[in-house]
């Protein structure tokens, strides 16, 4: 059950500036993984009450593939350079920073090309 949150002790969070971060890279990432069949049925296990887990084998795979698409580049537009998957959000917190303090006239989100 939720509690009661007092305005003053807890302020809204922001709802639209962190946004253009929350891609479903995460969700496209494992579904990769899985249509490679990098990922297979012997990666993972189901416990006593029913929950599904990662074997060690199967963590091992998605840590070495995430750290590999971190560290893929993209092309970003208004920093003029590849940026590292794994600083996008950083780039683009920069920009958001930018925008607030006055210093660009509009916020302007990352698209891949």
């Amino acid at each position: 059950m939720k509690t009661p949150r007092h305005p003053r002790l807890h302020p809204p969070q922001p709802s639209t500036a962190h946004r253009p971060c929350q891609r479903p890279a995460p969700d496209r990432f494992v579904l990769t993984l899985l249509n490679r069949r990098q990922l297979r049925p012997a990666h993972f296990e189901t416990t006593p009450g029913g929950a599904v887990r990662l074997t060690d084998d199967g963590r091992k795979i998605v840590i070495t593939a995430w750290q590999d698409w971190k560290a893929q580049t993209w092309e970003h537009s208004l920093a003029g350079r590849d940026v590292p998957a794994g600083l996008l959000p950083v780039v683009q917190a920069r920009i958001l920073a930018r925008h607030l303090r006055g210093e660009l006239p509009a916020y302007l989100p990352w698209t891949a090309a």
